[in-house]
């Protein structure tokens, strides 16, 4: 953990705080644009979305009636492809309308935490605490950033080069339609997929990857002995047999690693034993007696597991092979390399997939254009309405859902709006506070005095905005509004007169 301290004087916080107030203008300015616009955004889209259901008309997915030809419509069906999505690096391959890879790795990430104190004279002193934890990010974290105190010690790397992947089908029917491309990004239905029972290992990846919760892991290529012996999966898409040199030596099926640059074999009772591989002929001693080693494929034909041999003949492969442990798993369960995934390190990567299997039911509100649907335009307000969900969904649903998405997306800007009038009213008051911290005690009474104001101003002109931005569009609405931001006001100054005609009474 390093520690920092930053000291401010009173005259450079005077000046930041000066500075600021452009900016505090800028987004007060924002703050109510923002909430302009988000009112007429979302009687738009109310007015488009009411428009579209009063001519919304029942169809049949199943047959193209020319009569809808134009017309808003709504269908439910089965949604379906023949494709077949591809990730060509790992050659999982899925009839299904998605595809999704999705990469993490495990990296060192700072954290900062910040006290800062006020002291006498207007200065601040702000101490910084950085600390570091290992955990599981989207993206790579550049260490080279972090503080110079600690970069030696906690310096991030990536064993693998992998990134993020999706596909989609080209061609979705929906009974005798076909979906438009946007509407198949819409048809998402995840199911999370095996790694150990879909993924071909690649062969730069060859005893360095294991799977664990539907993870496939990845890590540097080299492991220490302890680890490569306590790692509990148990098989690997490529496999070792070895044949027998001498009478009584039975066939198994082992696992080949690389441990600290060197190739081992992990054989049936966990044991190492190191791997022979000059010239083409690959053998292992054990003991006084050394044996011949092939590498074979393990293929799935019709749900059995078969080994392909060297000369390509095809053999049944065991159906169970001892771990570590002295436990049997079955062989499709997992895949074992050097990665740990109980023991992650600085580097490794992990990678799921999920995809949207063919078919899947889904409901549509469009307007019917030959086979295909396309988004309805309100002509009155311009907006558009295009809607897809899963599952059978009546219209009334359908549309019932889109209204209170549009008001929970309205309320949501509202916020965004007076949170950047609230914080550019702080900005523009600050130096009042900063001025004043020259005694602290003083400057957090006038800190806290200007963070009222700015929570009254922003409140009282973000109603009267809102209302105004109404007027243009539902003035029954906006009436009430203005009527609450005027007795807001009138009770503010009757609250004020109060105070100051207290003390003279008194």
């Amino acid at each position: 953990m390093a520690t920092e301290t930053i000291t401010t004087s009173w005259f450079s916080r005077l000046g930041n705080s000066i500075k600021g107030i452009l900016v505090g203008i800028v987004l007060f300015i924002a703050g109510i644009i923002l909430l302009f616009w988000n009112e007429g955004r979302a009687v738009k889209q109310a007015k488009a979305l009411e428009a579209a259901q009063e001519k919304c008309v029942e169809i049949s997915a199943d047959k193209i009636d020319p009569a809808n030809e134009g017309q808003v419509v709504h269908a439910t069906g089965v949604a379906k492809t023949a494709d077949e999505l591809a990730d060509p690096l790992f050659n999982i391959r899925k009839n299904g309308i998605q595809l999704e890879r999705r990469v993490e790795y495990y990296q060192w990430v700072e954290h900062k935490e910040e006290t800062t104190k006020k002291k006498l004279g207007g200065g601040e002193e702000t101490v910084i605490n950085y600390t570091y934890t290992q955990e599981w990010v989207d993206t790579p974290v550049k260490s080279e950033e972090f503080h110079p105190q600690e970069r030696a010690k906690h310096q991030n790397t990536v064993c693998y080069q992998v990134s993020d992947f999706e596909k989609q089908a080209s061609q979705v029917s929906f009974g005798a339609f076909m979906l438009s491309e946007k509407q198949i990004g819409r048809v998402e239905n995840d199911v999370t997929l095996d790694p150990a029972a879909e993924i071909t290992v690649p062969a730069d990846l060859t005893g360095r990857v294991s799977t664990a919760e539907n993870y496939l892991y990845i890590s540097t290529e080299g492991t220490d002995a302890a680890d490569a012996q306590n790692t509990t999966a148990t098989t690997a898409n490529e496999y070792v047999m070895l044949l027998p040199e001498q009478e009584g030596m039975a066939e198994s099926i082992c696992k080949e690693l690389t441990i600290e640059g060197q190739p081992y074999l992990k054989l049936s009772d966990g044991t190492l034993a190191r791997l022979d591989t000059r010239g083409e002929q690959l053998s292992i001693c054990i003991g006084a007696n050394t044996y011949r080693v092939h590498r074979c494929a393990i293929v799935y034909i019709d749900g059995a597991r078969y080994m392909k041999m060297p000369d390509g003949n095809m053999k049944a492969a065991p159906e169970e092979i001892a771990t570590p442990q002295g436990t049997a798993e079955n062989a499709a369960k997992a895949i074992t390399g050097s990665a740990n995934p109980a023991k992650p390190k600085i580097g490794d990567v992990r990678i799921c997939w999920s995809y949207t299997p063919s078919p899947q039911n889904i409901s549509i509100v469009a307007v019917q254009s030959k086979n295909t649907f396309t988004p309805f335009v309100d002509t009155r307000s311009g907006y558009t309405v295009d809607m897809l969900s899963m599952g059978h969904k009546d219209a009334a649903n359908m549309f019932a859902n889109a209204h209170e998405t549009n008001k929970i997306f309205t309320w949501i800007l509202r916020a965004v709006g007076w949170f950047c009038m609230f914080i550019g009213v702080s900005m523009v008051l600050k130096p009042l506070s900063v001025v004043a911290d020259v005694v602290p005690f003083i400057g957090n009474i006038i800190e806290f005095g200007t963070t009222m104001i700015a929570l009254v101003v922003s409140t009282v002109v973000a109603l009267v905005v809102i209302a105004i931005a109404w007027l243009f569009y539902r003035p029954l609405i906006a009436i009430p509004l203005l009527v609450a931001a005027v007795a807001l006001i009138v009770w503010l100054k009757k609250r004020k007169k109060k105070e100051t005609t207290q003390p003279a009474e008194a």
